[in-house]
């Protein structure tokens, strides 16, 4: 399920982005790129998660909320810095370079802000206790 949704997601954000460069969608609406990065963070977080659940080496992770909820903002912030240098590096996104760092801010946040609804989506939906219980007679 969950590698279902992270393809899904990079399918429409497939769609926006190329629309978007196609139609200079994003010079006309600046905002354009708020829901970019936050199917962004959804996605990278899903395909994180979805590496979480099918490989057992990851299998601590699928129990213990307060690491996975670290596992998978960092994967986001870490996916969303590299694709801000990868921006800048090409100059790609900058068109106004005052406003580079508050619009870079502004797109981790909203990177990390998808990740965090992915999140929130998961521990509801699977209902992931908030920490393990151990049980002491295995020890």
């Amino acid at each position: 399920m969950i590698f279902g949704v992270a393809f899904f997601v990079l399918i429409v954000i497939g769609v926006i982005h190329v629309s978007a460069i196609e139609y200079s969608l994003y010079f006309y609406y600046n905002w354009l790129d708020i829901p970019v990065h936050f199917l962004g963070g959804i996605w990278v977080s899903a395909t994180a998660l979805w590496l979480i659940l099918s490989k057992e080496y990851f299998s601590s992770l699928r129990t213990n909320r307060r690491l996975l909820l670290l596992t998978l903002f960092s994967s986001a912030l870490f996916i969303g810095l590299l694709w801000e240098a990868f921006e800048y590096v090409f100059g790609i996104a900058v068109l106004n370079p005052a406003n580079y760092v508050p619009d870079t801010i502004k797109d981790l946040f909203t990177d990390v802000l998808g990740s965090l609804f992915l999140y929130v989506y998961y521990v509801r939906t699977f209902g992931i206790p908030l920490y393990q219980v151990k049980d002491l007679s295995e020890q």
